[in-house]
């Protein structure tokens, strides 16, 4: 291992599938941070594909058994460039964004129950409707990650087959690590502090309602519910690199079946938002709070994204200038 470790290039020949296997395991087990990948197109080469963290089978005269076996099928191999340069590279961003946004949204969500308990002393008290609260992932704050995850690209493919730096994010692990995840739960949590805290405390002592009745619980409590569907589907539209039509709509439909689903359950008199719909939309001082704490909260993430894409791009530039 030690000599292979420090050649540019290693060449066995001559080797049975078992031990071709034995020499993605040696790498393995050697050097816990590199990712292997495995590439064959016979029966011989399922052993070594099987073995290494990503497996390509190519699909040739030798049969099926190496495409079967692995996690890629190609149908040549000069398809592996544009597999990894262009298919890895962006599957790896875009996985990332996916499932960072989906522990962005649900902090964001739930925390603003914790701050809003430290007020009525964790009396259990219950801060959003209950009808709306199960919707949240279902309808909406759903379709425009699935829309992002599918159809997002950062740059046109020809540029990324040309251009090797670009894939240096995903060997590095600059998209998806402690510190950025941790860095994202801290902005779900001071988001989500701002949705809780800022109606509460205004709508508690300074807002009427057109009727003269003072805000209540529900109020209060849809007042920042809504705040977290707004900025849930903002933030898809902060980090995404192409604002396709499929995404503009998906993101302006959750929105606007959550108003829709509001509505409606304002409407029941059963339910915990009775009343809550007409009350709310029909007084300024809402729709201020609302401006204000989305500027506060959208508008720091977006300038936050934009400075760290510029301090990306110039330090790749550095690099591809050496």
């Amino acid at each position: 291992y030690m000599g292979a470790s420090v050649s540019r290039a290693v060449l066995c020949c001559r080797v049975s599938p078992k031990q071709k296997a034995e020499v993605v395991t040696l790498i393995r087990t050697n050097d816990k941070s590199v990712t292997t990948l495995a590439i064959g197109d016979g029966a011989n080469d399922v052993n070594m594909i099987t073995a290494a963290h990503v497996g390509i089978g190519i699909r040739g005269v030798e049969g099926q058994q190496a495409a079967r076996a692995s996690d890629y099928a190609i149908a040549e191999f000069k398809h592996l460039k544009r597999l990894i340069f262009l298919h890895g590279r962006e599957s790896y961003r875009r996985n990332s964004h996916l499932i960072l946004f989906n522990f962005f949204k649900n902090v964001a969500l739930v925390l603003p129950a914790f701050w809003w308990g430290i007020l009525n002393r964790f009396s259990g008290q219950s801060l959003y409707d209950s009808y709306l609260y199960q919707l949240f992932n279902i309808l909406f704050a759903s379709l425009p990650i699935v829309i992002y995850a599918v159809f997002d690209q950062e740059h046109p493919p020809s540029q990324l087959a040309a251009d090797p730096f670009a894939y240096l994010q995903g060997r590095r692990g600059e998209l998806f690590n402690s510190g950025v995840f941790w860095r994202w739960f801290a902005f779900a949590a001071g988001q989500g502090a701002l949705l809780s805290l800022v109606p509460t405390y205004v709508f508690e002592t300074a807002a009427d309602s057109t009727q003269g009745w003072m805000m209540d619980l529900w109020t209060m409590g849809e007042s920042t519910f809504s705040g977290c569907v707004i900025i849930a589907n903002l933030k898809v539209l902060i980090f995404a690199s192409s604002y396709t039509p499929a995404l503009l709509l998906s993101i302006l439909g959750s929105l606007l079946v959550y108003l829709l689903c509001f509505l409606v359950v304002s409407s029941i008199r059963s339910t915990q938002a009775f009343g809550v719909f007409q009350t709310v939309y029909g007084t300024s001082i809402y729709w201020l709070v609302h401006f204000l704490v989305i500027i506060a909260t959208s508008g720091f993430d977006f300038a936050f994204e934009k400075a760290r894409d510029t301090w990306r791009s110039q330090k790749l530039q550095i690099e591809r200038d050496e």
